[in-house]
């Protein structure tokens, strides 16, 4: 189903822990995800981001060490540079610090890794964005 498609980005996977990737069905992709930490959030349910990569592709996961923010980020190797790919996921009425730290490791992983394009996908819940 899926052998049409390099890249897939995921928002709200509900993901766990206890769920491995191979289970996810995504054969012939490496899988990097960030299920959502309910030690750090006040939901019980929901949220997480997931990106992946189809196997024959070349990239480099990009570490994050911001926890208030649920993203995952890959700097993919084409033959025209690199481009950066982040998978994001605001939960609805974020307060403003969760966004400004979104928007500050963007900036961080852009000037620290300079790509030649940015792709962001995601669920941001801003308000007054249909």
């Amino acid at each position: 189903m899926f052998h049409f498609y390099d890249i897939i980005i995921l928002t709200e996977t509900w993901l766990t822990p206890d769920i491995s990737d191979s289970e996810l069905g995504f054969s012939g992709f490496q899988v990097i995800r960030l299920d959502r930490n309910h030690n750090n959030s006040t939901s019980t349910r929901g949220g997480g981001v997931l990106i992946a990569i189809k196997n024959t592709r070349s990239f480099q996961p990009i570490s994050l060490t911001v926890s208030n923010v649920e993203q995952v980020f890959v700097l993919l190797s084409l033959n025209s540079g690199h481009l950066l790919v982040g998978g994001v996921y605001l939960p609805p009425r974020s307060p403003l610090s969760v966004v400004e730290s979104h928007t500050t490791s963007v900036e961080h992983i852009i000037s620290s890794y300079k790509p030649n394009s940015l792709v962001i996908c995601g669920d941001f819940n801003l308000p007054n964005i249909n």
